[in-house]
């Protein structure tokens, strides 16, 4: 399960669709949910076997970010990549 922080646009989505090709399973966190679900809905799709998920977080709030972490790994398991873009 791979985690980038920053996903939903620039660099952090392009690391999150390059996860996706091959093969891993992606959580996204980022501040603004309504560009977090756009970027989900455009990566799920046409891709019925993508395995992603997103969580509202600012990483400069560590509360949010613990909380984030634990449901995204509620969804997809124990994160074994972290990516802070």
């Amino acid at each position: 399960h791979v985690l980038i922080t920053g996903g939903s646009s620039g660099i952090g989505l392009a690391l999150v669709r390059q996860a996706l090709a091959a093969g891993a399973r992606v959580s996204l966190v980022a501040r603004d949910p309504a560009r977090l679900e756009g970027a989900r809905a455009a990566l799920v799709s046409g891709r019925a076997a993508a395995q992603v998920a997103t969580a509202v977080a600012d990483v400069a709030d560590d509360v949010a970010v613990a909380g984030a972490v634990r449901v995204l790994e509620e969804r997809l398991g124990p994160v074994g990549i972290l990516v802070c873009s």
